[in-house]
């Protein structure tokens, strides 16, 4: 399973990454909510975690796009 991750926290990245990649699953970390809607015009996840409050555009503006 493709997994996006938006969190700016590098600590909490490692971490989901670390427990989602050993579980078999590839992650793709951003820490900017438009660098996800970015990647989002060309790549496709089967999930996106998204956390609230990231610089930029937050995890809910990301939703609401």
């Amino acid at each position: 399973m493709r997994v996006a991750l938006l969190e700016d926290e590098i600590e909490q990245v490692e971490r989901i990454s670390r427990l989602l990649e050993g579980a078999g699953h590839g992650v793709h970390a951003f820490s900017r909510g438009r660098a996800l809607l970015n990647a989002l015009r060309t790549e496709s996840f089967d999930l996106i975690i998204l956390d609230w409050e990231v610089p930029g555009q937050s995890g809910l503006e990301v939703l609401e796009a």
